[in-house]
């Protein structure tokens, strides 16, 4: 894998640990992307 692969895994972890928090936070419900 090249560095633009590993950057676009950081990113999508990034966004998935953030909605994670998220519907943690607020609910699924609640939550819009």
């Amino acid at each position: 894998m090249g560095v633009r692969d590993d950057q676009k895994l950081a990113t999508r972890e990034k966004v998935l640990l953030a909605a994670r928090d998220l519907f943690n936070d607020i609910g699924y419900e609640e939550t819009t992307i």
